[in-house]
């Protein structure tokens, strides 16, 4: 797959998640957020105000491996470092944090996610 399509297909993912989303009272706060080479896919506000910071993996339906597990121990690392400058970058005092992970996998007919809520948290290092 060129990279332009895999670009096309991420960017599709990253919509149905934001639509997603949205219907259930999430408010989108940014896309595609970067933090020199990091980047946040999405990063929302929840009905019950928990700043959440989404992955979302995109995949066919003959990709083998979850899709989730792409989201490595260092791109987890990655993520954490970005949401932590976005919140001192935007002065935010958030009352919690969450980081998500969101899975859209690409049949010919359909789309199915999967939503993983508090997938993983940041450690102490």
């Amino acid at each position: 797959m060129d990279k332009k399509h895999a670009i096309s297909k991420g960017q599709k993912g990253e919509k149905k998640i934001q639509d997603f989303l949205t219907k259930r009272g999430y408010r989108i706060l940014d896309t595609n957020f970067r933090y020199g080479k990091k980047e946040i896919d999405i990063i929302a506000l929840s009905p019950e105000d928990t700043l959440v910071f989404v992955e979302v993996k995109s995949r066919k339906t003959d990709f083998e491996e979850n899709p989730a597990w792409a989201v490595t121990l260092r791109k987890q690392r990655n993520i954490i470092s970005a949401a932590h400058y976005y919140i001192l970058s935007r002065n935010l005092d958030p009352k919690e944090i969450r980081f998500d992970i969101a899975t859209v996998v690409e049949s010919s007919s359909s789309s199915e996610i999967t939503y993983i809520e508090n997938a993983y948290y940041p450690h102490a290092s």
